[in-house]
């Protein structure tokens, strides 16, 4: 079979899957070359399989618009969101503003330009006190939000308990914002943190691996867990099971957020040597990292011992980096391991989609609209979907 047609094939079956389960009738698709770039094809390639979708009843084209998931019209906006109620948006943080623009953190990047695009004026409240390594020093003082200056708010990053269950939060229109806040009352938006574990676990396995090492959040002094982490890992894991897969205790990688204790070096260089003295049959040949904090230290030491990625351990990782290769363009806080731009098979988060969400979501809150009317018997969740960038992946040995 002809390689252009294998390569299409095998784009259209993914297009297929992602549409599917993760965009709703009437939502756009990222653009042709956004997909062109997650799935290593040319703009080209991606407008054919595009068509082929759309004669099958899956998508449609719009005029100046782009490409749309099939069904039902999008409910109609206001496009800036000053007939729906929604006149002015407050951006509520628990990090500075001078850290997250020193970091260029693309998700408050991606905030902001949406609220551009809708022509919102943006009310920013920051944390006036620098990251500071005790949890008490990093927590946001509700009190002084000036909620009287914008219709609803957009809570992003604050993951702290004590912070989410504070009554205050409960007299505004606020949405938490990349993270599920709903244990705390608190409609949220994020990304659908338990299909990129799904995904991760499905690639792997569908290239035959069933000895699986997983990264896995450390967290000391009384710092808490990243609950979106916990989702990823727990259905990689629970995926992994179902399908007769292995995850060794000493397979589990560390990644080490807060506190003091053994750096991403040392851990590394001691699994490295841990897995090393194990038998080819014992030893893992796949990995998902939930973060990457750990990943670059680990490679380079397992490259110590001659192992090669991906022909010994074939990884997958989950980034809102720009894809298909990790901080492929050298951005500041690039999520790529040291040392390397590693093309590892990639769950990609679409930071400008899960804007765009959590504005639709603000503008339905305002207005009353569902989920948000007042029948509803718990705060909703709206997720964001994931797509899978298949990247330098082996199968397994002996598959």
């Amino acid at each position: 079979m002809p390689r252009s047609k294998v390569l299409m094939d095998k784009l259209l079956a993914e297009l297929r899957r992602q549409l599917t389960a993760g965009f709703r009738p009437g939502e756009a698709l990222p653009s042709q070359r956004a997909l062109g770039d997650m799935h290593g094809v040319g703009q080209a390639t991606v407008h054919r399989a595009l068509a082929l979708l759309a004669d099958e009843g899956l998508v449609e084209a719009r005029a100046r618009s782009g490409w749309f998931r099939a069904g039902a019209a999008a409910p109609a906006r206001s496009g800036r969101g000053k007939r729906a109620g929604l006149r002015r948006i407050g951006l509520i943080t628990r990090r500075s503003a001078e850290e997250w623009r020193r970091k260029q953190m693309r998700l408050y990047e991606a905030l902001l330009a949406e609220a551009a695009r809708r022509g919102l004026p943006v009310v920013m409240h920051t944390n006036p006190r620098l990251h500071h390594p005790t949890p008490a020093r990093n927590r946001l003082e509700l009190s002084r939000v000036p909620w009287n200056e914008f219709d609803a708010a957009l809570l992003v990053e604050l993951e702290d308990a004590v912070t989410l269950a504070d009554p205050l939060l409960k007299r505004h229109p606020v949405l938490a914002v990349d993270q599920d806040a709903r244990l705390f009352g608190l409609p949220s938006v994020s990304f659908d943190e338990e299909a990129i574990g799904r995904q991760a676990a499905r690639h792997l396995l569908d290239l035959g691996h069933r000895r699986f090492a997983v990264t896995d959040e450390v967290n000391l002094g009384g710092w808490p867990a990243e609950a979106s982490w916990m989702a990823r890992r727990h259905s990689f894991e629970f995926a992994v099971g179902r399908h007769g897969g292995t995850i060794r205790p000493e397979w589990r990688v560390p990644s080490i957020r807060h506190g003091r204790g053994e750096s991403a070096a040392e851990a590394g260089a001691r699994l490295a040597r841990q897995w090393q003295a194990a038998t080819p049959e014992q030893r893992p040949t796949a990995l998902f990292a939930i973060d990457t904090q750990v990943l670059g230290p680990l490679l380079d030491a397992l490259a110590g011992f001659g192992w090669q990625t991906p022909r010994d351990l074939s990884v997958v990782t989950a980034t809102w980096d720009e894809p298909p290769a990790l901080g492929a363009r050298g951005r500041p806080g690039s999520q790529a391991p040291a040392g390397r731009f590693a093309n590892f098979s990639t769950v990609y988060l679409d930071l400008p989609m899960l804007a765009r969400r959590a504005f639709d979501a603000a503008e339905d809150l305002v207005r009353g609209a569902p989920p948000f009317d007042r029948a509803a018997a718990q705060p909703p969740l709206i997720a964001s979907p994931v797509l899978l960038v298949p990247g330098e992946s082996t199968a397994a040995p002996g598959s």
